[in-house]
């Protein structure tokens, strides 16, 4: 579960506001300046508005071979251009909460062209994306214990592809898709005893999408989604669960589509602290989950596929999470670690070609996996403060159909290990330094042969 919430400013009358500016530089011509200003309204009443640009060539080296001879190259076709500016008011009392946001993201890339023996690789293909979205909230609350939460949200989704020399057609190639959403949603979440809270809440969404192209199908999809909840505490136990009902129903203007879906998804959570130590956590959780196609995977062009069927996945998970202040040389230390377990049927693949690709269902899947994470940070002299974190991953997922030729085979492009790690230097509300690694040992054995 995934929840983020728009940063509310604390500033006060001898505070009034704040401004944060930065500068991230990296690899590949990686420059990314933003900016953040906060303004105190009144009381209750703030302001947010954030800005970023950022820029890149993309153009790395590799190995190319023709089979004889091994050439180094450099990627082209690769730059990148993005902006993006949101503003957010906020209203914040004891009981009433409001926040207004709107965000408008530009972005102009390139598209590397493929590459082929005894040629230059160069493509002036490019992606255009124009996408703005405006979205309010509005949460009361009750003496009573009773809670109200509603949301309203609009999004415009604009994409331009850009292809002066197809070569199937040797035409320009000019391709225009228009998506908008329009969701609803209210939430009621109400305190049966101090430690026993329940909830329900109902969504629905209103999804279109058009293009300039021929026989395009203009579907539309609407899709309704109620949840009922629970939050029970007793002692050092956390129990947790829902049960999510979903109703998917897409038309179009020209053609066939998908089937309707309904779908009952439920979900159990328990967390527990059995030590003295308050601060070791161990967690479980079983959920039963889906995922339904996206528009890209079933109208987009070339790529269209109006057979695929919703992804479904049985997860089971165990972990642990273990964090500890210290009056030392080190500030904290964080520890996670979590061991999973999925058995996917109908998973969504997308499968490259020579020209485009699709996405089809890859029948059952079986993953396994461990995630482990920790955080440190070290105060240095002179008020400068050192933090580290290292996150390791492991994900062996395999086909577990023994129906189809790829039975045991893994799944494309999903890496066996990760490691990533991030350090950064920083003192009091500066920030000098930041690092980032990440490194995949065994990407190039992720592909099934078939795929190579």
């Amino acid at each position: 579960m995934l929840s983020i919430e728009t940063t509310k400013p604390k500033l006060t009358i001898e505070k009034p506001y704040q401004l944060t500016a930065g500068i991230k530089t990296g690899s590949f011509g990686l420059f990314n300046p933003y900016l953040q200003y906060q303004q105190r309204l009144s009381v209750d009443w703030a302001v947010i508005i954030n800005a970023y640009t950022q820029n890149a060539n993309g153009e790395y080296r590799y190995l190319a071979s023709d089979g004889k001879t091994v050439t180094e190259q450099k990627r082209t076709g690769t730059e990148v251009a993005m902006q993006q500016v949101d503003g957010a008011l906020i209203w914040d009392t004891d009981k009433n909460k409001l926040n207004i946001h709107i965000n408008y993201f530009n972005s102009d890339r390139g598209v590397p062209g493929v590459v082929r023996p005894y040629t230059t690789p160069e493509s002036g293909q490019k992606l255009y994306n124009r996408d703005l979205f405006l979205q309010g909230a509005y949460q009361h609350n009750w003496n009573s214990g009773l809670q109200l939460l509603i949301s309203s949200k609009f999004a415009q989704n604009q994409l331009f592809y850009f292809d002066p020399d197809l070569q199937r057609t040797g035409k320009v190639l000019d391709q225009h898709f228009g998506q908008r959403e329009y969701y609803q949603s209210a939430a009621l979440a109400y305190n049966l005893m101090s430690n026993w809270t329940v909830s329900y809440s109902a969504d629905v969404a209103l999804n279109s999408l058009n293009a300039n192209l021929a026989n395009f199908r203009y579907p539309t999809r609407v899709t309704l989604l109620n949840v009922i909840a629970t939050n029970l505490t007793l002692g050092d136990w956390t129990l947790q669960g829902n049960l999510l009902s979903a109703d998917i129903n897409e038309t179009v203007k020209t053609g066939s589509t998908a089937p309707k879906h309904s779908i009952l998804a439920p979900t159990v959570i328990a967390t527990v602290k059995p030590f003295a130590d308050k601060n070791l956590q161990f967690r479980a959780f079983y959920k039963y989950a889906y995922r339904a196609p996206t528009f890209n995977d079933q109208y987009y062009n070339y790529i269209s596929n109006l057979n695929l069927q919703p992804e479904f996945a049985r997860q089971y998970d165990v972990g642990l999470s273990y964090t500890k202040g210290f009056s030392g040389l080190f500030s904290y230390i964080g520890l996670t670690a979590d061991a999973y377990y999925n058995y996917v049927t109908n998973k969504l693949v997308f499968i490259p070609t020579l020209y485009n690709g699709y996405t089809q269902n890859a029948g059952k899947v079986d993953i396994k996996g461990l995630d482990i994470g920790l955080k440190t940070a070290v105060d240095l002299p002179a008020a400068y403060k050192f933090a580290l974190s290292a996150n390791y991953s492991y994900q062996h997922a395999l086909y577990a159909d023994d129906q189809l030729s790829d039975y045991l085979n893994r799944l494309p492009y999903i890496p066996l290990h990760t490691i990533a790690f991030n350090a950064g230097l920083s003192k009091g509300d500066w920030g000098y330094i930041t690092i980032k690694s990440s490194v995949h040992p065994d990407t190039t054995k992720t592909i099934p042969t078939r795929f190579m």
